[in-house]
């Protein structure tokens, strides 16, 4: 993770992506520095507000692939 200020980060995986999300701290302008595929979930941090994920960074478009199943099946009786 590069951290360019208080409230800016650059993400290169997605356990940093999640770490910049769920965590306490004070990011909430995330650069995507690379692709990133989520292939477990997390919860954003509740303090989180403002919050803006670009996926563009140093003039180069990177891409957030979310591989979760948000899917359940629900029985009722």
């Amino acid at each position: 993770m590069q951290i360019i200020d208080d409230n800016t980060v650059v993400v290169n995986n997605s356990e940093e992506f999640k770490k910049a999300l769920s965590e306490e701290n004070d990011y909430n302008y995330i650069y995507l520095g690379n692709d990133i595929t989520l292939t477990s979930g997390f919860t954003i941090n509740a303090n989180k507000t403002n919050l803006i994920i670009d996926g563009t960074y140093n003039n180069v478009k990177y891409t957030y692939t979310n591989n979760l199943n948000y899917f359940k099946k629900y029985e009722h009786n």
